[in-house]
């Protein structure tokens, strides 16, 4: 098992730049509790040699993307950037892969035990959402087989977005018994810097 976090180093401003900084050391700190390995995926950096996440912690491997084209949504710069993370990665295919956003915190456990109990024959644990057209990908789990596949194989249009594209892979690629639905994910979300934080 291990985790594949996204960070994003560049914001508009040096105020924006230390919150969200703060939430990254939270975030980063509950992460790093449950010692599995973490990958870290650092995408808009502008290249601060004291990024405190990045060295304050004792990730399995960072890669950093120190420009990516501005005319692609988040969610392309997030797909592109652990793109090139997998690049360089190989895992036995049924290792588990928690892909978690850096920004929001993990508040219990429930996700992670949820993933150690897992059967053999589940390949994919998720939340649905928007009347089950879409899945929540600030987490969500994988076998390493079809993480690789999805990010490697696939390019993320501009006409669909990413929770939507990857819900669609799933289902054209996994039985509707190797995809299990969680209610619950156990982690704290400030969507969109909109200031309403919320339980997942």
């Amino acid at each position: 098992m291990i985790i594949v976090t996204t960070l994003a180093q560049h914001v508009e401003n040096d105020e924006k730049y230390d919150e969200r900084e703060k939430q990254y050391m939270y975030s980063m700190a509950r992460l790093f509790s449950y010692n599995i390995p973490v990958y870290g995926v650092i995408s808009e950096s502008h290249n601060d040699n004291n990024f405190k996440p990045k060295h304050d912690f004792p990730f399995e491997k960072v890669i950093e993307i120190p420009s990516i084209d501005k005319q692609l949504t988040k969610s392309q710069k997030e797909f592109y950037s652990i793109k090139t993370l997998l690049e360089t990665t190989s895992l036995d295919e049924d290792t588990w892969v928690i892909k978690v956003s850096g920004r929001y915190l993990v508040y219990n456990d429930i996700f992670v035990n949820t993933i150690k109990d897992a059967s053999d024959k589940t390949k994919a644990v998720i939340r649905l959402c928007d009347n089950d057209t879409q899945m929540y990908t600030f987490l969500f789990a994988l076998r390493f087989k079809y993480f690789k596949k999805f990010f490697m194989n696939y390019n993320l249009p501009n006409n669909i977005n990413l929770e939507r594209f990857i819900l669609l892979y799933l289902q054209s690629n996994l039985n509707e018994d190797e995809i299990q639905v969680v209610n619950q994910l156990g982690i704290y979300c400030n969507i969109a810097d909109c200031n309403v934080f919320t339980y997942f």
